[in-house]
């Protein structure tokens, strides 16, 4: 991944998604797969997937399930480390430089729903 890649990748956020999968045991084995892939734009639409669904259980007021959480760790772990190792800046402050830049690229869209938590 180049710093090129990475602004790139960021600012196609919006357009990235992965389908929600309601079967419980079906939706932990795609997204594992998802993740031993490790291919950038689909961990970002995996991250933007389980944190949108993560959302709407809580506004439910609902719990999000524990695998989905772990599965939701495990790719912002992998996504923001590579981001942060080509930026040269600290894991945590992936996120709002992935919120910065889509309120830069896109002030009208909906930035709330960042790559991670």
């Amino acid at each position: 991944l180049s710093r090129e890649e990475v602004y790139d990748l960021v600012h196609t956020l919006p357009d990235q998604e992965v389908a929600w999968i309601e079967s419980d045991t079906e939706r932990r084995d795609t997204y594992r797969e998802i993740l031993k892939r490790g291919n950038h734009r689909e961990l970002a639409g995996l991250i933007k997937t389980l944190y949108q669904h993560k959302q709407e259980r809580e506004r439910a007021g609902r719990k999000f399930h524990l695998v989905d959480e772990r599965l939701l760790t495990q790719a912002e772990r992998l996504l923001h480390g590579e981001i942060a190792h080509v930026l040269n800046i600290g894991p945590e402050k992936v996120v709002p430089f992935i919120v910065g830049e889509l309120n830069v690229a896109h002030p009208t869209s909906e930035s709330e729903t960042p790559v991670g938590s």
